[in-house]
C-alpha cells in the first residue's frame, strides 16, 4: 500500500537553534503523521509566506464582489470613488485602507534599515539575521501612532531569544529607542513598567523620549534598494546625540494613504476623525474604521491601532448601515473594549486586555506571560486566517 511522504524542512535549510542543516521526513498523512508534522514545525521551525498570508480574493465565496485596483480618489459629500480611471458611486461607504508605511521622516534610513511591518521587509530581516555575526542591534520607533503598539516591545524580546539560541553571534547587544515617554503609552504606567521590566530581564535597554531624527551609515548605501544585510552605523537623535548599531529595525512612520488628503476627510492630526461610538465621519453615509482613523480617548489620547479594534469597528459599522438599508432603528455602539497579545519569548505570551473609553482615562491590565495566553494568541491567528 502506497504511502504518503511529507517532508518539513527544505534540504539544506537550516533552522535558528540547530546546528546543523536538517530534513524530517514524516511517512504518512493520518491522524498521527500529520500531528507531528504540525507540532514539530511549531516547535523547531519558522513558517514560510503563504502559512501566514491569505488570498483577498477568497472572499467571494461570501457572495461577495473583489475587486483589485487602486483608490486614487474619494468624494465623501457624493459617496464617490474614483478607481483606476472608473468613478464608483455608493449608497453607503466604508473606508478602511489602512496606513502607509514611509521611513522618509528618518533621513539615510532608506538602504539601511530594516522593518517588519510588511512581509517582503519580515522576509529580508530574516535573511539578515541568519547572516548577523554579532554586535549592536538597534530597534527605532521613528514616530507614533503605528500598528500595534506591542509591536516592537515584542519584537525585542524574540529577537533577543533568537539571538541567544541559535548558533552564531557569540555576543550581541538590543536596544529599543522611541519618542514615547514609556511602552504602550495609552495602556498606562503599571503596564509601561510591567513592559520595561521584560526588558531588563533580559539586559535590553530602552531609550524613552528619544526622536530619531537621522541615520548614518558606515558605508556608501544605495538609497534606491531595500536593506537585504546588517548595516552598520550610528543613528542620530534630535538632540544631537548618536547611538550607534550594527543591525538597524525601524517601526516605519504611519501616514494616511495619498488618496485622503485632498479629500476633505483628515482632522490636523492627519487622521480621519469618526464619532467613537458609530465610526461615522461628519458625511452622512460614509464611516471609516481601522487605521486611518483617530478615535480620541480621555486624557488625550488616541485608540490603538490594532486589529482587534478594527474587527470590532467592522461589526459595529456593517450593523449600523444594515439598520440603515433596511430601515431599522439605532444598532450597537462600538464600546472601546480589547485587548492584544504581547508574545515574550520561551513560549510564553502576556495578555493586555483594556476597557478604553473608560473615564477618566483608560483602564488596562497585563497579564503576566503564560503558555496558555500564547496558545490563544496562535488560535486567535487561525481563526482570523479562517475568515479567508
Amino acid at each position: 500500500m502506497p504511502r504518503t511522504v511529507g517532508r518539513l524542512t527544505p534540504p539544506n535549510a537550516r533552522t535558528p537553534g540547530m546546528t546543523a542543516p536538517s530534513t524530517t521526513i514524516i511517512v504518512g498523512a493520518g491522524f498521527g503523521g500529520i500531528a507531528a508534522a504540525r507540532r514539530l514545525r511549531t516547535l523547531t521551525g519558522r513558517r514560510r509566506p503563504e502559512q501566514v498570508s491569505r488570498r483577498l480574493s477568497a472572499i467571494t465565496r461570501y457572495g461577495l464582489e473583489f475587486r483589485c485596483a487602486e483608490v486614487v480618489g474619494v468624494d465623501p459629500a457624493q459617496r464617490v470613488l474614483e478607481i483606476a480611471g472608473d468613478r464608483v458611486k455608493a449608497d453607503a461607504l466604508v473606508l478602511a485602507p489602512g496606513a502607509h508605511l514611509t521611513l522618509d521622516p528618518l533621513p539615510g534610513a532608506a538602504g539601511v534599515a530594516h522593518q517588519f511591518y510588511e512581509l517582503d521587509g519580515a522576509l529580508r530581516l530574516r535573511d539578515a539575521l541568519d547572516a548577523f555575526k554579532g554586535g549592536r542591534v538597534l530597534i527605532a520607533i521613528i514616530a507614533p501612532p503605528y500598528k500595534c503598539p506591542a509591536a516592537p516591545h515584542e519584537a525585542a524580546l524574540l529577537l533577543h531569544e533568537r539571538l541567544t539560541r541559535r548558533p552564531g553571534p557569540e555576543h550581541f547587544s538590543i536596544g529599543l529607542v522611541t519618542p514615547e515617554p514609556q511602552p504602550m503609552p495609552v495602556a498606562g504606567p503599571t503596564v509601561g513598567a510591567a513592559v520595561r521590566e521584560l526588558h531588563e530581564r533580559r539586559g535590553i535597554t530602552a531609550r524613552f523620549g528619544a526622536k530619531p531624527a537621522r541615520v548614518h551609515a558606515s558605508i556608501a548605501i544605495s538609497a534606491g534598494s531595500p536593506p537585504s544585510r546588517a548595516v552598520a552605523g550610528e543613528l542620530e537623535f534630535a538632540d544631537g546625540t548618536r547611538e550607534p548599531f550594527d543591525l538597524l529595525i525601524v517601526v516605519p512612520a504611519h501616514t494616511a494613504p495619498t488618496f485622503l488628503r485632498e479629500s476633505g476627510l483628515l482632522g490636523p492630526n492627519g487622521w480621519i476623525p469618526v464619532d467613537r461610538g458609530t465610526l461615522a465621519t461628519p458625511f452622512d453615509g460614509v464611516w471609516a474604521i481601522g487605521d486611518a482613523t483617530t478615535v480620541p480617548l480621555a486624557g488625550g489620547g488616541m485608540l490603538p491601532k490594532a486589529g482587534v479594534f478594527a474587527r470590532a469597528e467592522g461589526e459595529t459599522v456593517a450593523q449600523a448601515i444594515a439598520a440603515r438599508l433596511l430601515g431599522q432603528g439605532e444598532s450597537q455602539r462600538f464600546d472601546g473594549r480589547g485587548g492584544c497579545y504581547l508574545e515574550t519569548a520561551q513560549g510564553e505570551a502576556a495578555y493586555a486586555d483594556g476597557q478604553f473609553f473608560a473615564e477618566p482615562m483608560p483602564v488596562v491590565a497585563l497579564e503576566p506571560p503564560s503558555r496558555g495566553a500564547l496558545g490563544r494568541k496562535e488560535e486567535f491567528a487561525r481563526d482570523w486566517g479562517r475568515w479567508y
